[in-house]
């Protein structure tokens, strides 16, 4: 059969026309997979707090502390008792918190192979661990006896009371990587502190700033004012410069946004405010802040309304609405196996055929 040329535009142009419409749908791909993590009580809700490297996630169950793991509950509020938390997670599946004390005053806990283990005391009024490295060093705050705050980390057999930042009255470690680096906040200042080095200060976008996350790599994630006592916005800082990022869509931070937490990999997390005001959950990847519902098949119903933590393999909890109850999810980044062309590709590669037949039509035929 001969192809006419006019005919043979058209169909050229008709194949660029549908790699154009492919690469559009392409932008709105399904990028995770959902599991929820429901109440153990019909009725109940359900919340990921903290999600470790092999994705068991330290939650809330209908209100009590739980370890979600195996597709089973946990129920970890004996750990603390009725006033008391259980707020970190690390990849053994261990946890840290604080109760009260069988002698009075509020008092840190975590937890290993052997069982729970009551963490050692200067005797303050508050001892507040948040959160616990892979070798099991704790991170939180202290409450001295005259009511200021202190920054400290834990062992299971010492303890260290580091202080506050210079000029400070008052200062909070909220996180602890791997490397023993401590983030956290003292008076309007963020901070990041090694037992060899103390104290840095992070610096600021232009007013106070509050720091929610550090990586293993020293990343830091959180909030800084734009002006002293003005609007906020949510940043990344990379242990040198701190660089601002708005809500969704935005260049300019002018909603609200919180990030939550950071990977290795320096993909942040958190609730963001869209044009319409609503709240909804964002992950930080590659430039864009995006709407993580908008990332999962709609089909499913889920509306994210936050994100609490991600993994170094990408995986995020949070909280959602899903049928009608809120419930926790674990998010799961889909890993392509091959190289498939994109769309645009596959019209060069028509192209690409369509001309080496033109030229092989041309060439005579060899003996």
């Amino acid at each position: 059969m001969t192809i006419q040329p006019l005919r043979a535009l058209r169909t050229m142009t008709l194949a660029l026309t549908l790699a154009a419409a492919g690469a559009g749908q392409a932008a709105a791909a399904i990028l995770y997979t959902i599991t929820e993590l429901p109440a153990s009580q019909a009725g109940g809700s359900s919340v990921g707090y903290r999600i470790n490297s092999s994705g068991t996630v330290l939650g809330f169950d209908s209100g009590h502390a739980a370890l979600f793991a195996g597709g089973g509950v946990t129920d970890l509020s004996p750990l603390a008792g009725p006033s008391g938390l259980v707020r970190g997670l690390n990849d053994a599946g261990y946890v840290v918190g604080y109760g009260l004390g069988a002698g009075g005053g509020v008092r840190g806990f975590q937890t290993d192979a052997t069982g729970l283990i009551p963490l050692p005391s200067l005797g303050y009024r508050v001892d507040a661990p948040v959160d616990m490295n892979n070798a099991g060093v704790a991170a939180g705050s202290m409450i001295t006896l005259q009511g200021h705050e202190h920054a400290a980390i834990w062992t299971s057999s010492s303890v260290l009371d580091f202080g506050v930042m210079p000029g400070q009255r008052n200062a909070r470690a909220v996180a602890i990587n791997n490397l023993g680096q401590v983030a956290g906040n003292s008076g309007p200042r963020g901070f990041t502190w090694t037992a060899a080095g103390g104290f840095v200060d992070i610096g600021t976008l232009g007013g106070a700033t509050t720091v929610t996350d550090i990586n293993d790599n020293g990343w830091v994630t959180g909030l800084s004012e734009l002006v002293p006592g003005g609007a906020t916005s949510a940043f990344i800082y990379n242990g040198a410069t701190m660089s601002a990022f708005g809500p969704i869509g935005k260049v300019t931070p002018f909603l609200s946004t919180q990030p939550w937490a950071i990977n290795r990999d320096g993909v942040a997390v958190g609730v963001s405010q869209r044009d319409d005001r609503w709240f909804t959950a964002f992950v930080r990847r590659d430039g864009e802040t995006l709407e993580l519902q908008t990332l999962i098949d709609p089909a499913l119903g889920w509306e994210l309304a936050a994100a609490y933590d991600i993994n170094d393999a990408g995986q995020i909890t949070g909280a959602g609405y899903v049928n009608g109850r809120q419930s926790a999810f674990i998010l799961t980044p889909i890993k392509t196996t091959g190289a498939v062309p994109e769309p645009g590709a596959w019209a060069l590669m028509i192209l690409g055929f369509g001309a080496a037949g033109a030229s092989l039509r041309r060439r005579p035929v060899a003996a």
